[in-house]
């Protein structure tokens, strides 16, 4: 399910670092004409999941749930 998230550049690190178990090569991504940063791999739940980075925050292809779990978790370094 493809959804739409906004968040800071130091949130999308943290959601990033925090989701994705392994990654994929990039092949898919390279084959297409669009300039984008796009990560996908396995998640930590197993799940294959595809995130391109925006302007504003992020696409997310992939379980909503498992971005929503990251997001509610209190941050572990800092405290907050």
């Amino acid at each position: 399910m493809l959804r739409e998230y906004a968040c800071t550049r130091r949130e999308l690190s943290c959601i990033i670092g925090n989701l994705f178990a392994e990654l994929d090569p990039p092949c898919a991504a390279c084959a297409s004409d669009a300039d984008e940063l796009t990560i996908s791999g396995r998640t930590h739940t197993g799940a294959q999941a595809v995130l391109t980075v925006t302007e504003w925050g992020f696409l997310f292809d992939g379980d909503p749930s498992e971005i929503e779990e990251i997001r509610g978790k209190r941050c572990l370094r800092r405290g907050g």
